[in-house]
């Protein structure tokens, strides 16, 4: 079991509740606190780290070795603090930590955490985590479209991977569910919408 506090210390724990590991990752400059949950990825726990402004250098991205808590590998980020968790899927044989931020939705390589793609499609404080549904990463905040894009690209794929988006009422907080036919989203205000 993995647990990360607001001070950005991480740590581990079997199920009779003992301390395996502790790793601390911050301090943490986030204006409300630090909201990303964890993810694991086979044997990686997979740590957003986003906070400060995007010019501050302080976003990091880390994975680290489920078993004892040592760093795997830590990727910058050039963006200010998100609260989403990030997601791991795996697209045509490619697996792919997918996270969301001001601006960008950015693929990272499992394996090394190097950027594989980016889309500039997101704006402001953005809560709600990504989803992969339909073969198409999903993601959306308030203040933004709701954007569908193809996880097949390299680079910069804004103009050419962004299969659709729809403007609506758009969450601040929760993330987008899908059944793999609609996507649902919920709005702070208790509107909930449905797209195909």
């Amino acid at each position: 079991v993995f647990a990360i506090f607001a001070n950005g210390d991480v740590a581990a724990f079997d199920f009779e509740g003992k301390e395996l590991w502790t790793r601390a990752t911050g301090p943490l400059e986030n204006m409300y606190g630090h909201a990303a949950s964890l993810t694991v990825d086979e044997d990686r726990l997979i740590v957003l780290l986003d906070q400060g402004e995007a010019d501050d250098d302080l976003s990091r991205l880390v994975a680290l070795n489920v078993e004892d808590g040592s760093r795997v590998w830590e990727s910058e980020r050039e963006v200010p603090n998100s609260w989403s968790t990030p997601i791991v899927i795996e697209h045509e044989g490619r697996r792919q930590i997918i996270t969301a931020a001001d601006p960008w939705v950015i693929a990272y390589d499992s394996a090394d955490g190097d950027e594989l793609w980016r889309a500039d499609v997101l704006f402001g404080d953005v809560g709600p985590s990504p989803i992969y549904a339909g073969g198409l990463v999903i993601a959306c905040n308030d203040g933004t479209d709701l954007v569908a894009i193809r996880p097949d690209g390299e680079g910069d794929v804004t103009e050419t991977h962004v299969v659709w988006r729809t403007p609506g009422a758009m969450p601040d907080t929760a993330s987008p569910v899908s059944d793999g036919t609609h996507v649902y989203v919920v709005a702070s205000f208790g509107l909930m919408g449905c797209y195909r």
